[in-house]
């Protein structure tokens, strides 16, 4: 069956969206909560009858629990955590105690999604109910209190709050994720916030009393470089996923897709769904190298370009950058890290002015030669009439190999202006 256009660029999507792989900085970010939870267990339950007190008596709030926070710009796979750490703490089992008492859900990890929840009340009910499944929420100690209680007896040694940028959005956006954010704190639980630039500067502007207890243990995750093997491996999982409709290999374009991305997940998927969608509307089923460029200077991947191209002029010229694409916090591995991604950014924009310089040196003869061979390489429409199923083998790569020629003489003569005639 032939899908419509929105329905094969919505598959697509979500095809992409199922590709969950575990990077290096996510597997060293995972590995250190894992442990936390583990010191967590073996203190907390320590002796054999704990989990009949706490179900009786609850667990006493002491002191904070600060949380770790994990941050970086707006889609660069943080939420992907959750998805390793639920794959990893899969345990949900039941556990019976004793003839007197029902048999208890023992669970490994709270995936907590704070979403559109209107405070901190709701936040902790919705723990409760639509997570662990169980509890009184009539309980005399109030919602923080019996939220506390059912982790203990539940045996959950780790928390994850994330979504919060929704919360984030409101009016008063900093006072209410600061109360919600210190109601998980008292839930004596480690835990974790996945946040985004943007939340972390709402935070960094509270009273030192809630700073020190929720950003104390910033983390970063930053785009991984386009000559890391985590960015190939990446590229290689979409090419299976896209391999009906992809007319070329996606590792022959690993630095300029990284270049077309600024290396954000989330805007490497928008980009090749939108080539998808313009390569559908020109009468073609596959996607061409010419289609991702037309992608790119699209007005719907407008906003998206303009986030890149800031992060790409500011790498390189320095200069004012907006709150949500600045880091918040400092230190000397931060600023490894974002040294690292400046270099990677600076080296895409050095390409872009190379290019751009050799374009506005050509003669009107030279840039007419080059328009009519990228006009070749555009695919040809088909009769609006005309049923088209998915092409089984490639077609010809006689127009790509054209336009790959061109991109060629451009790159080459912005290595080597001396070669130009």
């Amino acid at each position: 069956m032939t899908l419509d256009v929105e329905a094969a660029c919505k598959a697509i999507r979500e095809g992409m969206e199922e590709v969950v792989l575990v990077t290096a900085q996510v597997e060293a970010i995972a590995t250190t909560l894992i442990q936390r939870a583990r010191a967590h267990a073996v203190d907390i339950y320590k002796d054999p009858h704990a989990v009949l007190k706490f179900a009786y008596h609850g667990a006493t709030i002491e002191d904070f629990v600060t949380p770790m926070f994990l941050t970086g710009l707006a889609g660069v796979g943080k939420s992907r955590l959750r998805i390793v750490l639920r794959r990893v703490l899969s345990g949900r089992r039941l556990v019976q105690i004793d003839a007197a008492h029902p048999a208890v859900p023992l669970i490994d990890f709270i995936d907590g999604n704070i979403g559109r929840k209107t405070g901190p009340s709701a936040v902790v009910k919705s723990l409760i109910e639509e997570v662990l499944g169980i509890g009184d929420m009539d309980g005399k100690g109030g919602a923080v209190k019996e939220c506390a209680r059912v982790i203990r007896l539940s045996g959950a040694c780790l928390l994850g709050a994330d979504e919060t940028q929704f919360m984030a959005q409101s009016a008063s956006a900093g006072t209410l994720i600061t109360r919600t954010l210190l109601s998980l704190a008292d839930l004596q639980v480690p835990w974790f916030v996945i946040g985004n630039y943007s939340l972390g500067w709402k935070l960094c502007e509270r009273d030192p009393e809630a700073t020190q207890r929720l950003i104390h243990d910033p983390v970063i995750m930053m785009p991984d470089p386009p000559d890391s093997l985590d960015w190939v491996n990446l590229l290689a999982e979409y090419q299976v996923v896209l391999a009906e409709v992809l007319d070329f290999e996606l590792l022959t374009y690993q630095v300029e897709l990284w270049n077309h991305s600024a290396g954000l997940k989330r805007e490497l998927v928008s980009l090749l769904v939108t080539s998808y969608r313009i390569s559908r509307h020109g009468g073609d089923w596959q996607i061409s190298w010419s289609h991702v460029r037309r992608a790119f200077a699209s007005a719907s991947f407008s906003v998206a370009r303009a986030d890149i191209n800031a992060l790409i002029s500011h790498a390189g010229q320095g200069g004012k950058l907006k709150k949500g694409l600045r880091c918040p916090f400092d230190g000397p591995e931060i600023q490894a890290a974002i040294s690292t991604y400046s270099e990677k950014l600076r080296e895409a924009r050095a390409e872009k002015v190379a290019i751009a310089t050799v374009k506005a040196s050509m003669n009107r003869q030279e840039r007419e030669a080059i328009e009519n061979i990228e006009k070749a390489a555009e695919p040809s429409r088909a009769s609006p009439a005309q049923v088209i199923k998915m092409p089984k083998r490639r077609k010809p790569r006689t127009l790509e190999g054209m336009q790959e020629a061109a991109q060629d003489f451009l790159a080459s003569l912005a290595k080597d202006p001396s070669a130009k005639t």
